[in-house]
């Protein structure tokens, strides 16, 4: 009884992580993805962070396993902990940081008091998210101007 016992013990490491890759691997969806036929674009991201704008780059919570952007044609769609929609109307304002490998889009927003960032390692997806969102009608920053004009 106490084998048994201590092999269960022994095994739930084992579930949780498998209940984890269950449940935050990135799966074939039709949500937002699917309306990539309709001149929306997806940012490739390595990591999404969310704050509460009296933070700062703080970041409150974070996603790696499936984090999400896409520029929809009149709405952005975003994940960090679970899948969010804004018009493009709502965005205050865009900022972008540039490290050596990677950029950051930084989105803040009217209606609430959260701050999107998402780290792609792709400078030409950046770049291409920053023109589309300033296509929009959303205020980038002269950061983020400069990501957005920067030669290929």
């Amino acid at each position: 009884m106490q084998a048994l016992f201590f092999i269960l013990i022994a095994l739930l490491p084992v579930l949780a992580i498998v209940a984890a890759l269950v449940l935050f691997l990135p799966r074939r969806t039709r949500g937002a993805d699917a309306d990539a036929g309709n001149a929306s674009l997806s940012v490739p991201l390595s990591v999404a962070f969310g704050s509460l704008r009296a933070t700062g780059p703080f970041a409150g919570t974070h996603n790696n396993f499936n984090p999400l952007l896409v520029l929809g044609t009149d709405a952005i769609t975003y994940r960090v902990i679970r899948k969010m929609t804004a018009p493009y109307a709502s965005v205050a304002s865009v900022d972008a940081s540039a490290g050596p490998r990677s950029a950051d889009i930084i989105l803040s927003f009217r209606d609430r008091p959260t701050i999107f960032t998402g780290r792609t390692r792709d400078r030409v997806a950046a770049a291409a998210a920053l023109k589309l969102l300033s296509d929009k009608g959303c205020a980038l920053t002269p950061a983020a101007q400069a990501i957005a004009d920067a030669p290929v």
